[in-house]
């Protein structure tokens, strides 16, 4: 044993496998157990530092709290010293992963002051020389921190303003000054995630320095009225290695001097996934000088109008057309349309009136193009059709026989029937989350044992004439835990579009109970403790019993 105490691969592969998400003081203990233990449980426990960097710079003498209102940040009150700088490296050497939320006040925040006393200590050394990825959650001049963070070996780069209902623009120059950094110390990102209004000295920083980049997210601002330059988007095509992009631009009278029509394809040769945010004439305009021949995942959150009051058409089946041209529709596994929001903007009104009136299409009218595509993903969470009958759903689940996430909402009740729940648990094998309309006042909840279902994991479902009576809610909660045995998330969509999920409805509040009373039943715990799913178990008739090796 004493040995095996002097091999630290041997000791650090150990310590890479506990699970500190679950057990981080058993790590903690173990370091302190020998002196053989404390490195590589030190190491694993600084790889990811998740909660910024107050617990760091608490090893600087004078890094104290501030008080009154003060109180929760942190200021450096005098010099930093060499003794100071040496403890902080001995463990910012470790950090490989770093999380830095300014909103998040678990581990108090880091006035910016004190990142520009610490700074000058360093002496031109990486605080953080081994760090590979950063994410940031800025709010007020929380960009400060972020020259300390430079890294030669830093490969992931997110930098977000999730909660803030305001941008400055001083935020996004700090970050284009620290992204501009990085490039002239020729550090070559691999991820970059841009969720802030990035200016287009930036964008031309992007396309100069960080040629290999494998995933790019990038915004000039969803209300911006700066266009992209042409050359950004050429440049892009380069990007030998680009399989993940994301863009959020304004894209018309991008391309005046040429015209849409006339305009050479760009090729973006190697990207499967691309999430478009704009408006809907936006992305048409986009789509059309464009090709991704290897695109398998299309996203779009589509941006409302300001004024929902003024008719306008979506014309999604020219969008189906479009996306049909640009890429190779026996390869696309995934299509989302989803109205945009976010924190930066006041149009969480807009979003929720939208798919309240949205009147939808006929469904014929979108099913040719629709159903060309193989999909295993399908988001749409407004009601996209006007109605659905029984037979368009059975020709969306032979289409899609694949589908793991699945969301069919109309804007009337004619739509399916109870029914329609049993047919998708026949048919439908990997199905994972399922969002639908359901008209209640018809359709058979047939008892027959359903093929599949036990995949089921996330049920959204919106009932159209429905009374809650309090025998039909019993019947359908126990129909649907039959059917669906797995679920761990039920929701009920009101009339406003709005999910019950703080306290449930009668119908959701009971599919819980049911659960609670099977998880004898269906949850049995294993030696390990682990809980076993249930799966369906079929019994074949005596004279139908196949014959050896046909398994």
């Amino acid at each position: 044993m004493h040995q095996a105490l002097q091999i630290p691969s041997l000791l650090r592969s150990i310590f890479r496998h506990l699970r500190l998400d679950e057990d981080k003081q058993g790590c903690i203990n173990a370091a302190l157990t020998c002196r053989a233990f404390r490195d590589p449980a030190e190491d694993e426990l600084w790889r990811e530092l998740d909660c910024g960097l107050v617990p760091l710079f608490k090893l600087i003498s004078n890094f104290k709290e501030g008080t009154g209102s003060s109180s929760g940040i942190y200021f450096v009150r005098g010099a930093v010293t060499p003794v100071d700088v040496e403890r902080m490296k001995l463990f910012s050497r470790r950090v490989r992963v770093l999380t830095y939320a300014e909103r998040s006040k678990l581990g108090g925040l880091v006035d910016s002051s004190a990142a520009v006393t610490i700074a000058p200590a360093l002496q031109g050394q990486f605080l953080f020389p081994n760090l590979k990825t950063l994410r940031c959650d800025l709010q007020g001049d929380s960009n400060a921190i972020l020259p300390l963070c430079i890294s030669p070996g830093l490969k992931t780069l997110d930098i977000a303003t999730y909660y803030c209902a305001a941008i400055e623009s001083t935020w996004a120059e700090g970050v284009s000054y620290f992204v501009q950094t990085l490039a002239d110390a020729n550090i070559q990102l691999f991820h970059l995630r841009l969720d802030i209004p990035c200016t287009l000295t930036l964008l031309n920083g992007v396309q100069s320095s960080f040629s290999q980049l494998r995933s790019l997210q990038i915004s000039l601002g969803p209300d911006s009225e700066r266009m992209v330059d042409i050359s950004f988007l050429r440049a892009l095509t380069e990007f030998n290695h680009l399989d993940d992009l994301s863009l959020q631009f304004n894209f018309f009278d991008a391309f005046p001097a040429l015209g849409v029509e006339n305009h050479p394809k760009l090729t973006f040769k190697q990207v499967l996934q691309l999430q478009i945010t704009c408006p809907l004439d936006d992305v048409l305009t986009f789509l059309a000088i464009t090709s991704f021949p290897s695109l398998a995942y299309f996203y779009f959150d589509f941006i409302l109008p300001l004024s929902l009051e003024t008719s306008y058409q979506y014309d999604w089946k020219r969008l189906l057309e479009t996306i049909h041209d640009m890429s190779s529709p026996s390869i696309v596994r995934g299509v989302s349309l989803d109205p945009w929001r976010t924190a930066w903007s006041q149009n969480e009104g807009r979003y929720d009136m939208f798919r309240m009136t949205n009147p939808g299409v006929a469904f014929e009218d979108l099913s040719e193009l629709l159903l060309r595509f193989k999909l295993e993903e399908f988001i749409c969470p407004f009601p996209l059709f006007r109605s659905l009958t029984m037979d368009d759903l059975k020709s969306i689940t032979n289409a899609w026989e694949k589908i793991r996430v699945l969301y069919l909402f109309t804007a009337e009740p004619n739509t399916v029937g109870l029914d329609a729940l049993h047919h998708i648990a026949s048919t439908l094998p990997c199905i994972f989350n399922l969002s639908m309309s359901v008209n209640a006042s018809f359709g058979e909840m047939n008892d027959t044992p359903a093929r599949f279902g036990q995949s089921l994991k996330v049920l959204t479902l919106r009932f159209y004439r429905y009374n809650e009576d309090i025998s039909l809610v019993s019947r359908l909660a126990y129909h649907v835990d039959a059917l669906f045995p797995n679920i761990n998330i039920c929701y009920e969509m009101d009339e406003c579009w709005e999910d019950n999920d703080d306290d449930g409805t009668a119908f959701t509040q009971l599919v819980r109970i049911i659960q609670k009373a099977r998880e004898r039943e269906r949850n049995q715990k294993t030696a390990g403790g682990r809980a076993l799913e249930t799966y369906q178990v079929y019994e074949y008739p005596s004279e139908q019993i196949p014959p050896l090796g046909s398994f």
